[in-house]
C-alpha cells in the first residue's frame, strides 16, 4: 500500500511525479552514456541501439473551467478517461504520469528519430477529436504541450524537465493543441509538417495532383513500350511542391492510400483516353 501511495497517482492510477522523475533520470543518464559511447571511434560493439528519448509535459487546456462547470467529481472522472486514452496512444514501453492537477508527464523511450515525436503529436490530437463521455456529459478536451529531447536538451532529469517546462510555457501563450519543442530545428519541422498536412487535405478536394508520363521506348524500333507515371503536386497556395517533401507527410498521416486510389483511377482513365485516341496502337491494359 505504501509502494502504491509513493509511486502512483490516486486519482488516475498513473505513475506519480516522484516515480516519473526517478525513471526520467535513469533514461536520460542511459541516453547520455550511449551518446558518449557512440562518439568513441574505438567502440567495437556497434549493436548498441540508439537511446534517444523525449519528455513531454501536457497541460489540459482550460481544465479549471471544466471543473467550475461540471464539478470536481466529473473532473476526476475526466482525468481517468484522459489517462485511459493516453495509454492507448503511447507504447507499453513509454511511461505516463500525472505531474499536477491538470498536467501529465510522458517519457518516450528508445526513439528511432526525433521527428517521430511530431507524428505522435498529430496522432494525439486525432485521438482526442472524439469527445469523452463522462456520466452523460460529452466533454471535448485539448492540450498544450512542451517537449524536450534527450540527450540533446539535457543530460540530467532536472535539466530535461526544466527545458520541457520552458517549452510548455511558450505553448501556453498559443491556442489549443499548441506544442513547442525546446529545439528550434524541430519546431521548424513541426510547422512544416502541419502546413503540408493542412494543404494536402485540401489538395484532394481542389484536384491539385497531376501525373507526368515518362515514356519507355524500344531501342531498335523506337516504339513506345510503356510509361512511368510520376505524381506531382501543384498547390494553389504553396506552388510546386517536391515529392520528397509531400510524400513522407502523406505516408505518416495515412493519406497515401487516398493518393494511391486516385492514381489508379486517373491512370486507368488516361489509358482509356489514349487508346480511344490512338485506337489501341500504343497502350494496352
Amino acid at each position: 500500500e505504501l509502494h502504491f501511495i509513493l509511486n502512483q497517482d490516486p486519482v488516475t492510477g498513473l505513475f506519480s511525479y516522484s516515480f516519473l522523475m526517478t525513471e526520467l533520470e535513469v533514461y536520460v543518464k542511459r541516453a547520455a552514456e550511449v551518446y558518449k559511447l557512440s562518439k568513441d571511434q574505438t567502440l567495437k560493439d556497434r549493436s548498441i541501439s540508439n537511446r534517444l528519448g523525449a519528455f513531454i509535459l501536457a497541460d489540459i487546456y482550460r481544465f479549471t473551467y471544466i471543473n467550475d462547470v461540471y464539478g470536481f467529481d466529473i473532473g476526476d472522472k475526466l482525468l481517468k478517461a484522459i489517462s485511459s486514452r493516453l495509454k492507448y496512444i503511447f507504447r507499453p514501453t513509454d511511461i505516463i504520469g500525472r505531474i499536477a492537477s491538470d498536467t501529465f508527464g510522458i517519457i518516450l523511450t528508445d526513439l528511432k528519430d526525433k521527428e517521430d515525436v511530431i507524428i505522435l503529436m498529430d496522432k494525439l490530437k486525432k485521438t482526442f477529436e472524439q469527445p469523452l463521455d463522462i456520466d452523460g456529459h460529452k466533454i471535448s478536451i485539448s492540450m498544450q504541450l512542451g517537449i524536450a529531447i534527450f540527450p540533446d536538451n539535457g543530460t540530467t532529469a532536472k535539466e530535461v524537465y526544466k527545458n520541457a517546462d520552458i517549452s510548455l510555457s511558450k505553448a501556453r501563450r498559443g491556442t489549443e493543441w499548441e506544442y513547442v519543442f525546446f529545439s528550434d530545428e524541430l519546431n521548424v519541422k513541426a510547422s512544416q509538417f502541419l502546413l503540408y498536412k493542412r494543404h494536402l487535405e485540401e489538395a484532394f478536394r481542389k484536384d491539385e495532383f497531376v501525373i507526368y508520363y515518362q515514356p519507355y521506348f524500344n531501342a531498335k524500333t523506337l516504339d513506345i513500350t510503356g510509361f512511368e507515371a510520376l505524381t506531382r503536386w501543384r498547390s494553389s497556395e504553396l506552388g510546386f511542391v517536391s515529392p520528397v517533401q509531400f510524400i513522407p507527410v502523406l505516408e505518416e498521416t495515412g493519406l497515401i492510400s487516398k493518393l494511391e486510389t486516385w492514381l489508379v483511377n486517373k491512370i486507368c482513365m488516361d489509358i482509356q483516353n489514349l487508346n480511344n485516341h490512338f485506337l489501341g496502337k500504343y497502350m494496352e491494359y
